[in-house]
This record gives structure tokens, C-alpha cells and sequence, in this order.
């Protein structure tokens, strides 16, 4: 990129192509994070421990940490979220339902992590 004597900016067939190079790789990420597909069960870790539930059957799970803290854990139509905790910040509960896989909801005062995973072990990553 060359700046002229008159302030303004002319583009060379190099920048277009950084330019362009650039918008591709955004866009196939845009559309690779748009294609994740549902999961079917969820992991919830707490106490060092990990439960796996099925998405398929509607539940509510309490969680009690090692220090009396609790979250109720919501499992309804096919997705998971946080209704109670009683943890300061409420990030949990604020956080929205999942149900992709890979997504999680983390609650560090109870020391509580929940994630999305497909049975579907066909992945690179799995």
C-alpha cells in the first residue's frame, strides 16, 4: 500500500490478495463453527468425578461441590443449562442453554464443567 502525495491510498494487486486471503478464511470459519452438530449426551464434571447423561431424557441433576455449593443442573429438549447456583458472579445461570457438540458451561466458585459431546466418535478431534 502506497500513500500518495494527495492523502490518498492506493492498493496494489498484493494487498487485494491479502485482503482476499483474509475474508476467505473468516468466512470458512463462520461456516465451520455454524456446522457443528448436536450432540447427544452431556459430561458433568465435579469433585473430580464425571457423569454422563443422555440429551435424550429430560432431568434435573444438583450438583453439591466439596464446599456445600450447589448448581441445579436443567436437562430439557435435547439442551442443558444452569437454573440455580448458588455461587457470587450467576455466570452459569446466565449463560445460555447448549446443545452443540463441544460447547460447555463452566462454573469456577463450585468448580463445575459441563460439555456437549456426540456419541459419534468419527471426528479427527475424538
Amino acid at each position: 500500500m502506497k500513500l500518495q502525495s494527495d492523502n490518498s491510498l492506493q492498493l496494489k494487486i498484493g494487498d487485494l490478495i491479502i485482503i482476499a486471503a483474509v475474508l476467505l478464511i473468516a468466512g470458512l470459519a463462520v461456516l465451520f463453527i455454524m456446522q457443528k452438530k448436536e450432540g447427544n449426551e452431556v459430561l458433568i464434571t465435579s469433585n473430580d468425578s464425571t457423569k454422563i447423561y443422555s440429551l435424550n431424557k429430560d432431568r434435573e441433576i444438583k450438583i453439591r461441590n466439596e464446599n456445600g455449593g450447589y448448581n441445579l443442573v436443567i436437562i430439557k429438549n435435547k439442551s442443558v443449562f444452569v437454573k440455580e447456583a448458588d455461587c457470587k458472579n450467576q455466570i452459569c445461570v446466565d449463560h445460555k442453554p447448549i446443545n452443540k457438540d463441544h460447547e460447555t458451561i463452566v462454573c469456577l466458585p463450585n468448580k463445575l464443567f459441563i460439555e456437549i459431546k456426540s456419541s459419534n466418535y468419527n471426528d479427527i478431534d475424538n
